[in-house]
């Protein structure tokens, strides 16, 4: 009888996920991740490969739903600035892990050119994001608010990694409000 699967890849992934986001690539050990997931390491290395490959599926899962989903439903919702100011309002709003895009900047991706690579295009489209609905809105120089906003929307996510004082949060979305109007 051929080997199955005794476990669901996608729950396992947003498992690996959401450990790595907390913790980060170095200091999660693939033995962290098989007590986190329960599943034995010889299954998550036949699904997923070796911890790096396993950390890169996370990495996209993360970007897909916390970045992309999230992005487009902003859009759905509120369109033009208002899109962008509840991104920044809600992410002002979620100190703790910070966004795991930014947290593997500043782990991984000064010593791998692959991750820098995924990060960098994440980053890029986040940009685009903001320009295409500046643009939308009809406000002028959509591309050089969008990359002042990406700087400080970056600088956000940093932030929230520490107990940022509200003076600082509230700094950040009253520079957004004039990028937006």
């Amino acid at each position: 009888m051929p080997w199955q699967r005794q476990f669901k890849p996608d729950v396992a992934l947003t498992a690996v996920m959401e450990l790595f986001w907390s913790r980060g690539y170095a200091a999660t050990s693939v033995q962290d991740i098989v007590q986190h997931t329960g599943v034995n390491r010889a299954s998550l290395y036949a699904t997923f490969g070796d911890k790096r490959s396993l950390f890169l599926a996370a990495l996209k899962r993360y970007d897909h739903i916390h970045r992309e989903r999230w992005f487009s439903a902003l859009v759905d919702e509120l369109g033009g600035v208002g899109a962008i100011r509840e991104a920044f309002e809600q992410a002002a709003g979620t100190p703790g892990d910070g966004c795991m895009l930014v947290n593997t900047t500043l782990e991984l991706a000064p010593r791998d050119p692959e991750i820098a690579g995924f990060v960098d295009a994440a980053f890029s489209t986040t940009r685009d994001f903001f320009e295409q609905e500046l643009a939308h809105a009809g406000l002028d120089q959509p591309a050089t608010r969008a990359s002042a906003l990406l700087s400080l929307f970056l600088g956000l996510r940093v932030l929230a990694r520490t107990s940022t004082s509200p003076e600082v949060r509230g700094a950040i979305l009253s520079q957004v409000q004039v990028l937006t109007s």
